[in-house]
């Protein structure tokens, strides 16, 4: 199990408000002030924090009292945690436990044994857990991180009504959904814990995380499908983001927290904030000018621009460290007809380590790139060595014979293997496409059929639109 602090819906406000234990021992009183000091400054600053924390633990550990030491350790964690360490944050998680019964210290290790796939022990816990407490909240929280996010659901089913109330419960059944990516199930969540005026800066970026998540599903980036519900879900994402992002008042403190500022710039391009993104994306590539995902966002930005040659020198920059941007940048190259300098990039990707839907995309446009700088023969020779499983590359492959190579046979072959697919359960953006060769074949049947189906999920006028010619045509024709 591989998920991070971050998302475990693990408690960080009982590390400040937990019992301390002698009032009058002067070590014990500094040493709780200082822990307080240095858990609110990890959520700007955790690396700082850590540091401080570690002091603490090197030189006066042996000296306080075993609940203080048990807030030391539970923060040092929450601290590599920030910074996604995740195996120091689950071992020092773990060995709290050394140190404390309360229900908290077992919730806490079980999650550490969680984060070292060591489920075992972890059930040995809850077990020790339930039987010390079974109407502790902490028990409810082990329980859903014991579940398997992917077949057991709802999370919540088996927990009781009055416990769906409970901030740690409905914070934890929100950071699970949101790892197990059900966006919408997550926001759920999410949205009641953050009106319930709780101040937790994880939960708001993760809360304006899903919120953008959710309204850049298939139907809406392929369709132009926008609800004033997902309106008004993107309009929050950004104002969640703006406000997270204005919070981190240095570059400093910014630098560690760069998927908020990443988020923001994603959210407002969108929006079609196209100045505003830029702006956000500027500031970021100030701060890190190699980060994959900036280094991503700004090249975007300038594609939107019509700005190609920047975008290609923003990944040139980086070339060689990230699948992500390799590819973007081979698309690039590709879109500005650079075949030479295509076939050259692919040739030094490591190929294997993209997923299949890439793989097949490279290979596309290394067939077009051999087309245009060898011949046909060359380009077909090619495309017989390689394999081309998914429906996207198969449609690729057709507009390649068909408005390329055009190939009327190679092209109409192509269509039937397509049509052998139910298209029934393509998904959007390719029941899209595959209208669109109906609409350049003159099909216009088949074209009608597609976009009834489209409507049913996208009443864009765009769809309406070409819809009611194809209708019109049909029935005139």
């Amino acid at each position: 199990m591989n998920i991070s602090l971050f998302n475990s819906g693990i408690s960080y406000q009982e590390n400040k408000t937990l019992v301390k234990d002698d009032a009058n021992n002067p070590v014990d009183k500094i040493i709780n002030s200082q822990i307080d000091e240095y858990h609110d400054n990890a959520k700007f600053n955790p690396k700082e924090s850590l540091k401080k924390l570690k002091k603490i633990e090197q030189g006066n550990f042996d000296d306080i009292p075993n609940k203080t030491k048990y807030r030391l350790l539970v923060n040092i964690a929450v601290a590599y945690g920030r910074q996604n360490k995740e195996q120091e944050s689950s071992e020092y998680l773990i060995d709290a436990k050394k140190y404390s019964e309360d229900c908290s210290a077992f919730h806490h290790a079980i999650y550490g044994y969680l984060i070292q796939s060591n489920k075992e022990n972890a059930e040995t816990l809850y077990q020790g857990l339930k039987n010390k407490n079974p109407q502790s909240n902490y028990v409810f929280m082990s329980k859903i991180l014991l579940n398997d996010f992917n077949n057991i659901y709802p999370l919540e089913k088996d927990l009781p009504q009055n416990k769906l109330n409970e901030q740690d419960i409905v914070r934890t059944l929100a950071a699970c959904y949101h790892q197990a990516k059900k966006h919408e199930k997550a926001l759920t969540w999410l949205e009641k814990f953050y009106k319930s005026g709780n101040e937790d800066l994880e939960i708001q970026s993760v809360y304006a995380l899903n919120l953008l998540n959710y309204v850049m599903r298939d139907e809406v980036c392929f369709g132009n499908q926008w609800s004033e519900d997902d309106k008004n879900k993107l309009d929050l994402s950004i104002r969640l983001f703006s406000d997270l992002w204005e919070q981190y008042d240095s570059k400093k403190i910014k630098k560690l927290h760069l998927s908020d500022g990443i988020g923001l710039c994603d959210a407002l391009q969108l929006k079609g904030d196209v100045e505003k993104a830029e702006k956000i994306a500027t500031e970021l590539f100030d701060i890190d000018n190699t980060h994959i995902e900036i280094c991503y966002q700004r090249a975007n930005l300038f594609v939107k621009q019509e700005k190609l040659d920047k975008a290609i020198e923003v990944l040139e920059a980086v070339f060689g460290k990230n699948n992500k941007t390799d590819f973007q940048l081979i698309e690039l190259l590709f879109k500005n007809a650079q075949h030479k300098e295509v076939i050259e990039k692919i040739n030094t990707v490591n190929i294997g380590s993209l997923d299949i839907l890439e793989q097949e995309y490279l290979n596309i446009f290394q067939a077009i790139a051999i087309y245009n700088t060898q011949d046909k023969d060359s380009a077909y020779q090619f495309i017989d060595g390689c394999n081309f499983s998914t429906l996207d590359n198969q449609l690729n492959l057709f507009i390649f014979y068909s408005h390329i190579a055009k190939d009327q046979e190679k092209s109409s072959y192509q269509l039937q293997l397509i049509e052998g697919n139910s298209i029934n359960d393509m998904a959007y953006h390719n029941k899209l496409q595959l209208a669109k060769i109906y609409d350049d074949l003159q099909d216009d049947k088949k074209a009608i059929s597609l976009y009834q189906q489209l409507i049913t999920i996208n009443q864009s006028s765009e769809i309406l639109e070409d819809y009611w010619v194809y209708y019109l045509k049909w029935k005139i024709g």
